[in-house]
């Protein structure tokens, strides 16, 4: 024996319809309880203008250097183009390399310079302590 069942469309419509909105307000249940919570923001406050001015210090130093390091190399590959033709002459070869010698030194003087310059900038003053005086090398007599 077979039952053959014939359901009308509007008899569908309505469970799915139930189906339907029951899904929705899940869903729409679960979104609102769940406030998602905005990301944390890290408020930076602005530097102080002693910072800014040794960053710029900092800054000033490292291009200064950079520079002198290039103008440097620059020389010296001058120097070594020089001393081609001449490698045969030996008095010639002392003088450029006597001459070779001074710009490395003047080099590392102009290194130097600027590094204390830089440490000079940046370092705190000294303040001798009240009541005593900075000029006094000994208790007087």
């Amino acid at each position: 024996m077979t039952v053959t069942a014939s359901l009308s469309p509007r008899a569908l419509v309505r469970p799915a319809l139930l189906a339907l909105l029951a899904c929705a307000a899940g869903g729409a249940g679960a979104w609102q309880a769940k406030p998602s919570r905005p990301a944390a923001v890290t408020i930076v406050p602005p530097a102080s203008p002693t910072t800014y001015q040794q960053t710029s210090r900092q800054q000033q130093l490292r291009d200064q250097m950079q520079k002198n390091q290039l103008e440097e190399q620059l020389r010296q590959q001058r120097a070594d183009t020089a001393k081609r033709p001449s490698a045969s002459n030996a008095a010639q070869q002392r003088l450029l390399d006597q001459a070779d010698r001074a710009q490395r030194d003047r080099y590392r003087v102009r290194q130097q310079d600027a590094m204390d310059r830089y440490q000079d900038a940046v370092a705190p003053q000294v303040v001798p302590p009240p009541g005593r005086r900075a000029d006094s090398g000994h208790d007087g007599g």
